[in-house]
């Protein structure tokens, strides 16, 4: 952030980096699972800072204790925050920094705040030793976005719709995962491929060029934070329908200027039944880069993260074993506000040889992978059944961040057979059942 001051014991104080809300609850859970998510209404706010001996005095600079007592945080409410301890953050903590700087000596690291999400107008204080020596930073705003209404000749802002009141556009909660994305207007195009009969490369003309139906919808976030917007757009169903879907096609991947590569998806039967849009306008107003321009998915009845923004590219696709961001890390896939929040337990089954012959040793193998809240690694047994048959009951041997059991057997007689893994569970983790494999024994 090229943010510095200089101590009076001769030490260059720098907050290289600042992440806040889902930023850096990100940060912390793709680092490790050792965090727990945070509570409605607060979040965690991450600030990397770099400590530098330039004192012209050649005697290093010692402090007996962590350097996170030297920092502390306040906000618009006056309350004061210090670095909480007890978070587990990725290798480079400052709190477990070295406590001597020799001249010339450098050190960074990341101090972490757990906060109300309401805090404005954050400072970062150095309270030097014995706070003789208080100096601080203007880190970063937080809480309500800084933003203001976009003004627009010919626009105007709805304030209601439907007989509803909607949430002002300078109100609503941001739910970007790597900040505000910038699209160019001119050269934007909307690529829909994958399954398709038709690969369509639709400029941000074309896309207005759709008939543009407004709906009522809410975003809701799974801390508890939502607004309500009248949303106008094309419908999907309408640009699917000049792309041509094809038959194995099942699921929508939606690309963005931020993940390319897939940040979230939803069914194709889900678009269609609900006749899902990308919104060009929020409450009347063509979206800016803070609201999602060039446009926003409006998932409907679904939790923020199923809400893309700047979106770039839709592939239609048979994977559904594809998982965006928040999906892989461990969120619901299907994001449905009155479902679970988070995914179950997944288990799966696989054979060392399929298809195999009579009278062959077959071993096979089921995987447990844990989804959050990740406590531990699963633990307890599996049993493997074919069809209604159990073939033997196996012990859970423990992974880097899964469980595998196994089971084998030469009693397979000539044909198909169903086989199944049954986890039983244990305290942490719910039990679960695989699917299905077809293992097939020739003679």
């Amino acid at each position: 952030m090229g943010k510095s001051l200089i101590t009076s014991e001769g030490i260059e104080v720098a907050v290289l980096s600042v992440a806040e809300g889902y930023q850096a609850w990100q940060t912390l859970y793709t680092d490790n699972q050792f965090n727990t998510p945070p509570a409605n209404n607060m979040q965690y706010v991450l600030i990397t800072i770099d400590l530098k001996n330039i004192s012209s005095q050649q005697e290093p600079w010692e402090f007996y204790f962590a350097y996170l007592d030297l920092f502390e945080l306040t906000g618009n409410s006056n309350k004061t925050y210090r670095s909480d301890q007890s978070v587990v953050l990725p290798e480079g903590g400052i709190g477990n920094a070295k406590t001597i700087l020799n001249h010339g000596d450098e050190v960074s690291g990341t101090l972490a705040f757990y906060i109300p999400e309401n805090e404005n107008d954050l400072v970062l204080e150095w309270m030097g030793l014995a706070k003789t020596d208080w100096r601080f930073f203007q880190v970063k705003s937080v809480g309500a976005p800084a933003f203001t209404t976009p003004s627009i000749p010919g626009q105007i802002e709805a304030k209601e719709f439907g007989g509803s009141e909607l949430t002002p556009i300078n109100e609503q909660i941001d739910n970007a995962q790597l900040g505000t994305q910038s699209v160019d207007q001119a050269t934007y195009s909307l690529t829909i491929d994958g399954l398709v009969d038709h690969h369509l490369s639709l400029s941000y003309a074309d896309l207005k060029s759709y008939p543009q139906i407004s709906q009522l919808a809410a975003l809701e976030n799974f801390n508890g934070s939502s607004f309500t917007a009248k949303w106008t757009g094309p419908s999907l169903n309408s640009i699917f329908a000049d792309a041509g879907v094809q038959s194995g096609a099942t699921i929508a991947i939606f690309c963005t200027a931020d993940d390319p590569m897939g940040y979230t998806s939803l069914d194709l039967s889900y678009i269609k039944d609900n006749n899902i849009i990308i919104a060009l306008k929020d409450n009347d107003i063509t979206l800016t880069p803070d609201t999602g321009f060039p446009l926003q998915v409006v998932a409907k009845s679904k939790y923020g993260y199923k809400w893309a923004k700047w979106v770039t590219r839709i592939v239609l696709s048979s994977n559904t074993n594809f998982r965006g961001n928040w999906e892989t890390m461990g969120y619901n896939n299907n994001g449905d506000l009155t479902g679970p929040q988070f995914q179950e337990d997944t288990i799966n089954v696989t054979s060392s040889a399929n298809p195999s012959d009579l009278d062959e040793s077959v071993t096979f193998t089921a995987t447990i992978y844990a989804v959050y809240p990740y406590i531990g690694i699963p633990t307890g047994t599996v049993t493997f059944k074919d069809g209604d048959k159990i073939l033997g009951t196996s012990t859970l041997s423990a992974q880097s961040a899964y469980s595998t059991a196994t089971c084998s057997t030469s009693l397979l007689f000539k044909g198909t057979h169903s086989i199944t893994a049954v986890y039983e569970g244990d305290a942490n983790f719910t039990g679960t059942a695989s699917a299905t494999i077809a293992q097939i024994v020739n003679k």
